[in-house]
């Protein structure tokens, strides 16, 4: 039986637990008008944080007025007033970058949140408990328990902004920041009214983890649909270069970079274009074309990386980014622009059970990518045929490739340059116990595969060296995978691997000095692939053994019980002839 008795300690229960409520939520104010989170970022947790400040208010005063209505119905009646409960505190400054702030500031607001969100929930238990011992409804004690739950979400996210803070003094993470600020700089001037929305939202470029492939995935899922739209419509091309995301969300990314590019050029009258400018139009509409071209022919393509306008450090007019609105007149060296970076999936690699990543060499660029894109779609329509599982075969042209054979090519700066990219890309692929990685060099190709497999962790099951001038070491065991799933193929009148020797071949056998060696010797101690093809560029051809032989290994034919998935080796290992 319901007494006043009963009520009066109900009504003094419910204030008791809103002003500890208050008191939860004050460190978190005191700690975000200190500055510890600064920006945008910690404007959006303020006001997140204040949000569910007024709903726990909101539903404290609604215990009161469910526990006086109880009160009223008695006789002689019994009144609860309403507790009277701090309002939300005042927020952090609004100067933009979440690199401004304190690391150790941050922990301490973790700790508070935390134990806000724990005393809310606690709060919100308590009073259903009080409600239900009047037999009033509980739905505000739920409400308060809720939004304690709710601010325990916030959690993940401080924590790894603390981390970037702490990061923030690293040379490379000091270059992010800038540029990523420059990114906010012309999105303001260019698109205002998105640009107000990631403010709003919290959102800024820089807590992109463009560095880390496996802190970027951990960040995009922690991402609402709704922030990975806007982050895709400001920074498509951010994101279609982050390693590490979901393939088709960089394929939607870099497809919208790329339809934004040839909008902008096909608005220019031919008669005020650069050379630039007018080469950039024609491939980027015969590279329309192929896409086109691949997916009326029944492949499903992924378009993981795409830009036509950032320079490698070597061309000829620097390395730095062309914008759209930047017209270049005059080229030195007869160069007309940058030769494009793009990578290019057939199939999804994301889902697929075997995935080959080839890197093309010496003159790949966006311009002449048809033979490369076809080469990937021979690979996928061959590799379908062995082994078991879904495959999907990525054409990776993420680094500057050597422009010339005899000047560019025997240099290794374009492989120590492109293989810290390359094993970047490659841990980003989706984890798996049962994934088959393999990665395909043809030609300079096969010495950024080399020049990866010596500096880190090269998370591949195969290594396929194909036409190489070698691989900056002298004996497989040297690569960072194990010899027997190293294969190398070398066909009757190709040059190159006799020419590249000594600029890209191993000089040191067991610690002896001996003539450089490259894949296709025997003392390399590699798996000689048997070729029916001949040159350096035919190793590809339909229907070909050489073709063949790369898609046995790629499906990990070699693991199977079937032998007629097992690749084919040459009779003996041999020099190069």
């Amino acid at each position: 039986m319901v007494t006043g008795e009963l009520v009066r300690r109900a009504g003094a229960g419910i204030a008791r637990e809103g002003a500890r409520a208050g008191a939860a939520a004050a460190g978190i104010y005191r700690l975000l008008g200190s500055d510890v989170l600064v920006g945008p970022a910690g404007s959006a947790l303020h006001t997140r944080v204040a949000d569910r400040h007024r709903d726990v208010r909101r539903a404290v005063g609604d215990a009161a007025y469910r526990a006086d209505e109880v009160g009223r119905a008695l006789t002689p009646p019994v009144r609860v007033p309403e507790p009277a409960l701090p309002a939300p505190g005042a927020g952090p400054s609004s100067r933009p970058g979440v690199a401004e702030g304190s690391p150790s500031g941050i922990a301490e607001l973790v700790r508070v949140l935390d134990r806000a969100a724990r005393t809310w929930i606690s709060v919100g238990e308590e009073i259903s408990r009080l409600l239900t011992s009047l037999g009033a409804p509980s739905g505000p004690g739920r409400r308060i328990a809720r939004a304690g739950a709710d601010l325990r979400v916030e959690l993940p996210d401080l924590r790894r902004r603390r981390d970037l803070l702490k990061a923030a003094a690293d040379p490379t993470r000091q270059e992010w920041i800038k540029a990523s600020n420059a990114l906010m700089k012309t999105l303001m001037g260019e698109n205002h009214s998105l640009y107000t929305s990631l403010i709003n939202s919290g959102l800024h470029p820089m807590d992109i983890p463009v560095h880390d492939p496996q802190a970027a995935a951990t960040w995009w899922s922690h991402l609402t649909p709704r922030q990975q739209s806007l982050y895709t419509r400001a920074f498509p091309s951010t994101i279609g270069w982050t390693d590490g995301l979901p393939t088709p969300a960089r394929d939607k990314a870099n497809r919208q970079t790329l339809t934004t590019r040839l909008t902008h050029l096909e608005s220019l009258p031919p008669t005020h274009q650069t050379p630039f400018e007018t080469r950039d139009l024609t491939r980027l509409r015969q590279l329309v074309g192929q896409i086109e071209r691949l997916e009326g022919g029944g492949l499903k393509v992924r378009l993981i990386g795409f830009d036509s306008t950032v320079p490698g450090e070597w061309d000829s007019f620097g390395g730095g980014g062309l914008k759209f609105g930047l017209r270049l007149s005059a080229i030195s060296d007869g160069l007309d622009g940058p030769d494009g970076r793009l990578i290019l999936s057939i199939g999804d690699p994301d889902s697929a059970d075997n995935v080959a990543v080839y890197v093309p060499g010496t003159t790949a660029q966006i311009d002449s990518i048809r033979g490369d894109l076809d080469r990937a779609a021979n690979l996928w329509r061959r590799s379908v045929k062995y082994g078991s599982g879904s495959v999907a075969t990525i054409v990776w042209l993420g680094y500057d490739a050597p422009d010339t054979i005899l000047k560019d090519a025997p240099v290794d700066k374009y492989a120590e340059a492109g293989a810290p990219k390359l094993l970047r890309f490659i841990d980003g692929l989706p984890a798996g116990s049962s994934k088959h990685v393999t990665a395909i060099g043809h030609s300079y190709g096969s010495v950024v595969i080399g020049e990866a497999a010596i500096r880190g962790d090269l998370k591949v099951d195969e290594v396929i060296a194909v036409g190489s001038p070698g691989m900056h070491v002298g004996e497989a065991k040297d690569l960072d995978v194990k010899p027997e799933n190293v294969w190398v193929m070398a066909a009757t009148g190709d040059p190159v691997p006799q020419i590249g020797r000594f600029t890209h071949g191993g000089a040191a056998i067991n610690g002896v000095s001996v003539v450089p060696q490259v894949p296709s010797d025997e003392g390399f101690g590699a798996n000689i692939l048997a070729t029916d093809t001949r040159g350096h560029s035919a190793y590809w051809a339909e229907e070909s053994q050489s073709l063949d032989n790369q898609a046995k290994v790629i499906m990990g034919g070699h693991f199977t019980p079937e032998q007629s998935d097992d690749p084919v080796l040459a009779e003996r290992p041999r020099l190069y002839r």
